[in-house]
């Protein structure tokens, strides 16, 4: 018979029948009906099956098995073989199979049946040796068997031999190793009990009865262990479905079995890795079954062992949740992954794993919203642009588009987007539409120049050169021509105020300047030689830039969206562009001559042709509003597209121009240290950018296809505090000039910039650099004024021939009948003994001086005497100090006096001298002699020992004292009594701060604000001389949204200057009985919606007022009837009466004669305006 001898070392062999329709297992689980042990055994590695031919070896969980030492998968075996597993051998052997028979017993032993050999091998039977028996001869039951009759014949023999023929003693038949038989009992004398038949039977059926249990016990434990052994192999070899079967059964179908915690808590770990390790791994199916077997668990007195692997399922969980909902944005996932969270913290006793499970699931929780947050961010955005394109609002798509990408880059790929992309460009580039030519401006005859400006202008060495070179100049508010070897001002034409101010010759005809007018609103081509404008084309709007010229052509680019094709000979618009947002970039002309280029507000680039004008193509950029704040550059087939798209960086956009017909390739875009402070510079294959804290950005610039564009060099990286304009210049040697705050020159390597001088000359740039033969132009301005000082320097860096100091803010100014002083706010002190001008040049004032440089310096000019005094003030970390001068119109400057402190308002005049207001004291000063006279504020509201607090707020002035308002709410009336600055009354206000103040005749006017805004629209009057409470009266509109700029007064009126225009109260007649009545006293109104300072010349009857920037009227002080309008080609910031004449002055200290009063004499009213806190505050009130 077919049989497996199990050898092993240490222990008794096994042997073991094969049987045709039951497999033996082999392997390391006690369900196998062969065990071997050892750690590297798997669980099952083989069965020995009959194959219905021969019996067989297969391998089930090894990939192979040892048979007479070859590795086999499936092996038929033959007798003798053997299967080597580990350190067992199990031999095949089948006796049958050679003929083998089992041999006859004999008595002395039992033979078992005969194995059959391996050939060469003897024999070996296997021998059971009986154990002897303790029944003597005597004892044995005389039955007359074979074996009792040979006792009997030996005991005769026995017998015979002995003496006297008997037995001595019974003969031992136990040691001849037989076997007696009980002794006979006769037919019915037999006990049932005790009968041996009996006996036997009931106690074999007893064996039998417990054999059989045992063997039922055996088989079925075996066939419990066969069940969760499969199911145990199924879990461990992956197969989860199987497993979670098979131990869901066993658990069914044997609720009582000592393994059936086991088999419940594998079936909840098989549910759980099935759902997990799925092709697509449900969570939420795994979560329910991990929250179940909790449930089911938690009560359990083994919980504490069950825990660990809890906790490894609620972690895996949580992350793969957490990781699934990132990547698919789906937040119920993100909930499964908070719920095995919780679980976590609930059953999670080690606080430093806990800890570090938190953190790690915190990061995937953060990704995941980031996640929920980008697809929700996708899916309104995406229908916000489809809303916006039914809507046929392409501008509004491209922007919701942008801000999707600002947060979410990656989404650049997304392709329902770039399609919506692609529609708005279409739908933008078609809403592009050419204007009718007859609705296009004509040009205009400009004004000639009717004004004059005083200038500082150092003398040249070779003052008696004469060139025909003439080079413009662009200072705040005007045009000038300078004579470029002597710096001599040979003509001046005021331009107003502009953000954008340019002065350019045109491409092949140096002779004719171009220049923006932000007075006329429009482009005026001037007559380099005398000034003398040619044309003028309004465009009623602010022109981006500086326009681009094509041959005969000029190409503006208009701030309502427009582009306009100028003729340069006759200022003729000859064609135009409008666009549906506004252009925030000049045009730039590409290398083909053909095509230009303009920067939109936002999202586009606008490629057009010149001739005809009409849109071509556009190209998204994707930038924001006000991020296109420098000029593109083109060079080759590339343009250089600048973008401050962030507080401190900047990005910089390389695209290809090669097909203008075609939206315009990115090449390249990169990410710059710094915002970009204005044009860069290109020459050759260098790039040169300026970026804020006067830093350099150098590149390698080429336009050849397949190559990078840019590659950046080492620039220049030291940083500073300027944040103000920088320009940039190549000088003939390739070097570089830089000027921000200060002049600096560097030389080009190949590796990068080398500095090679510095701080020769100072002051914030105030236009570009020019240069002529070998000397360099450079307008410059001081921090503390709109003053340009015009120098110039050689190629070395050192300074040149001459120096030019023009323009600045009127301070103030003193009138004598025959002459005329005036301060500006860039330390021009100038004497006039008369001021004309003619139609080709301006006359110099007679004697100019020039202050010492005085950065971060405050200046004031007092009248006093006939002189004027200058004053000029600091507070920093070094200290406060103050100095003044005393100006006389001599050609020299007497050397300054220094006071102790910093001013905190102007000074005024007083009783021959002069009253300085510093922290906490009020000082009356002879300028002359020095004398002094000291009143202290008893308290100083301080809120921080580092900031220096301003303890006084405005003042105004009568003529015999003064009313100034203290910081901590109170009015005091200074005057000097016998020598001495006295206070001579006071006022505690209302719970309010002092926004503005006003000296009117016997009232002092005051405007009230309570907290941040007054919107009371109410003026309270003070009697000036006891500081009483007088009244209060209202603005008109005061309900509306009007806000009080600023007030202005004399001894009959009272002048508010508005939002909404300027209004007049009289202050003479019926004005104290409106008070005592409580009624609205007589007023007027001038309607303006223009910002503009109150200035305000008084006159017996009539008022001149600036009720515009560039506008003065005369009006009827009763009435408010207007008897002249006169309008001025400068934008006013001063009035003042000298030689008789009214005159108005710019910021540049153009000078423009207004009329010829018959009233000589003003006040200098502007002290009475609030010198420390500009801002315009609300008013409101009651309709009068």
């Amino acid at each position: 018979m077919p049989e497996l001898v199990v050898v092993c070392p240490g222990t008794a062999n096994r042997v073991l029948e094969l049987t045709k329709t039951h497999p033996v297992m082999i392997g390391s689980l006690e369900f196998n009906e062969i065990v071997v042990p050892g750690d590297n055994v798997p669980a099952v590695v083989c069965r020995v099956s009959w194959n219905g031919s021969a019996f067989e070896v297969t391998v089930a969980g090894a990939p192979s098995v040892s048979v007479n030492g070859a590795d086999v998968a499936q092996s038929e075996l033959s007798a003798g073989d053997v299967i080597s597993i580990g350190k067992v051998a199990i031999r095949y052997q089948d006796l049958q199979q050679h003929g083998m028979e089992k041999s006859v017993p004999a008595p002395e032993a039992q033979t078992l049946p005969k194995k059959s050999p391996r050939k060469g091998q003897p024999e070996q039977p296997v021998v059971i040796i009986e154990e002897e028996s303790s029944t003597s001869l005597s004892d044995l039951p005389a039955l007359p068997t074979r074996d009792n009759a040979v006792a009997s014949r030996l005991a005769a023999r026995e017998s015979a031999g002995s003496p006297g023929g008997s037995f001595s003693e019974k003969p031992d038949l136990r040691q001849r190793g037989l076997k007696t038989a009980p002794a006979l009992t006769r037919p019915g004398e037999e006990d049932l009990v005790r009968s041996p038949f009996v006996l036997g039977m009931a106690i074999s059926v007893g064996l039998l009865i417990v054999a059989g249990l045992v063997t039922t016990f055996l088989i079925q434990q075996r066939s419990l262990e066969r069940e969760f052994g499969l199911a145990e192999l199924d879990f461990k070899e992956g197969r989860f479905s199987q497993a979670y079967e098979g131990f869901q059964k066993f658990s069914t179908n044997h609720p009582r079995a000592k393994r059936f915690k086991e088999a419940r808590r594998y079936a909840w770990k098989a549910a759980i890795e099935r759902e997990l390790l799925g092709a697509t791994p449900d969570f939420s199916q795994a979560m329910s079954h991990l929250q179940k077997w909790t449930v089911d668990d938690r009560d359990a007195e083994d919980f504490s062992s069950i825990r660990p692997d809890l906790l490894r399922a609620a972690e895996r969980i949580a992350t793969g949740s957490a990781t699934a909902s990132a990547a698919n944005a789906d937040a119920e996932l993100l909930n499964i992954s908070d719920e095995a969270t919780r679980l976590i913290e609930r059953y999670n006793d080690d606080r430093t794993s806990l800890t570090a499970s938190l953190e790690r699931l915190e990061l995937l929780r953060k990704a995941a919203n980031r996640a929920l947050v980008r697809k929700n961010r996708l899916d309104t955005a995406t229908s916000e642009i489809q809303s916006a394109l039914k809507a046929d609002q392409a501008l509004k798509a491209l922007a919701i588009h942008r801000q999707l990408l600002d947060h979410h880059p990656d989404l650049k790929k997304n392709q329902e987007l770039n399609e919506l992309l692609a529609e708005a460009i279409r739908l933008e580039t078609k809403q592009v539409v050419e204007r009718p030519v007859e609705s296009l401006p004509q040009p205009d005859k400009p004004r000639e120049a009717a004004s004059v400006m005083p200038y500082f202008r150092q003398r040249s060495r070779s003052e008696d050169a004469t060139s025909s070179l003439i080079l413009p100049l662009r200072l705040q508010d005007s045009l000038v021509a300078i004579q470029p070897e002597t710096g001599k001002l040979l003509w001046q034409y005021p331009l107003g105020k502009s953000n954008s101010p340019f002065a350019i010759p045109l491409a092949g005809n140096a002779e004719r300047w171009l220049a923006w007018s932000e007075r006329e609103q429009g482009l005026i081509l001037f007559d380099s030689e005398n000034g003398r404008p040619l044309w003028l084309c309004r465009t009623g709007q602010l022109a981006q830039g500086i326009p681009a010229q094509a041959e005969n052509s000029l190409f503006v680019s208009l701030a309502s969206g427009e582009v306009w094709r100028i003729d340069k000979e006759t200022g003729r618009v000859t064609a135009a562009l409008k666009f549906p947002q506004r252009l925030v970039t000049q045009p730039v002309l590409l290398r083909d001559a053909t095509h230009l280029v303009a920067g939109g507000e936002q999202s586009l680039l606008y490629t057009f042709s010149r001739n005809p004008l009409q849109i071509v193509a556009a190209t998204y950029l994707g930038h924001d509003k006000h991020t296109l704040t420098v000029p593109q550059l083109a060079t080759g087939d590339l343009l250089l597209v600048g973008e401050n798209d962030q507080l401190d960086s900047a990005r910089l956009h390389v695209l290809s121009t090669g097909q203008p017909l075609q939206p315009l390739a990115i090449r390249q875009t990169l990410e710059l240290p710094g915002l970009l402070m204005g044009a860069g510079k290109i020459r050759g294959s260098t790039l040169v950018l300026p970026l804020v804290g006067e830093r350099l950005a150098l590149f390698n610039v080429t336009d050849q296809p397949g190559m990078t564009p840019l590659t950046e060099v080492d620039g220049y990286p030291l940083q500073s505090n300027y944040n103000g304009p920088i320009e940039l210049w190549f000088s003939p040697q390739d070097e570089i000039w830089m000027y921000g705050s200060r002049l600096k020159r560097f030389s080009t390597r190949s590796d990068g910039l080398s500095l090679l001088s510095g701080d020769s000359i100072t002051g914030w740039a105030a236009g570009p650099i020019t240069s002529f033969d070998r000397q360099v132009m450079i307008p410059r301005r001081a921090s503390w004024t709109t003053g340009t000082t015009t120098s110039t320097v050689n190629l070395a860096g050192q300074p040149g021939n001459w120096k030019m100091i023009s323009g600045g803010e009127l301070l103030g100014s003193a009138t004598a009948p025959d002459r005329l002083l005036t301060a500006s706010e860039a330390g021009i002190l100038s004497q006039w003994t008369t001021i004309s001008h003619n139609e080709s040049s301006v006359m110099e004032s007679q004697v100019v001086i020039d202050l010492p440089p005085l950065e971060n310096w405050q200046l004031f000019a007092t009248p006093w005497s006939g002189k004027l005094v200058v004053t000029a003030t600091r507070a920093d970390s070094a200290g406060s100090s103050t100095r003044y001068w005393i100006y006389e119109g001599t050609s020299t400057l007497p050397p300054p006096r220094s006071i102790e402190g910093h001013l905190e308002l102007a000074p005024l005049s007083l009783d021959g001298g002069i009253v300085l207001f510093q922290s906490g004291t009020a000082t009356w000063l002879n300028p002359q002699t020095g004398q002094k006279s000291q009143v202290v504020q008893p308290q100083i509201a301080t809120e921080s020992d580092a900031t220096l607090q301003r303890s006084w707020k405005c003042a105004a002035v009568l003529p015999d004292s003064i009313v100034v308002a203290t910081k901590d709410g109170e009015l005091w009336k200074l005057a000097m009594l016998q020598g001495q600055l006295t206070r001579i009354a006071t006022i505690k206000l209302p719970d309010a701060d002092v926004a503005q103040m006003a000296s009117c005749g016997r009232y002092i006017a005051v405007l009230l604000r309570s907290g941040q805004v007054d919107h009371s629209g109410q003026l309270h009057l003070y009697l000036a001389e006891t500081l009483d409470p007088r009244g209060t009266i209202e603005l008109s509109d005061s309900e509306s949204d009007n806000e009080i700029h600023a007030l202005i007064g004399d001894e009959q009126s009272l002048i508010v200057s508005t939002s909404q225009g300027v209004e007049h109260f009289d202050l003479s007649g019926s004005f104290n009985s409106a008070m005592a009545n409580q009624t609205t006293p007589h007023r007027w109104k001038i309607p303006s919606k223009q910002s503009h300072r109150l200035l305000a010349h008084f006159q017996d009857a009539t008022i001149w007022i600036v009720t515009a920037p560039d506008q003065v009227q005369q009006v009827d002080r009763r009435s408010g009837k207007v008897l002249q309008r006169v309008q001025t080609q400068i934008q006013i910031d001063s009035l003042f009466v000298a030689f008789g004449k009214l005159f108005a002055a710019s910021s540049d200290l153009a000078i423009e004669l207004i009329a010829n009063p018959t009233n000589h004499f003003i006040e200098d009213r502007q002290q009475t305006q609030n010198t420390s806190d500009p801002e315009n505050r609300p008013a409101e009130g009651i309709e009068p």
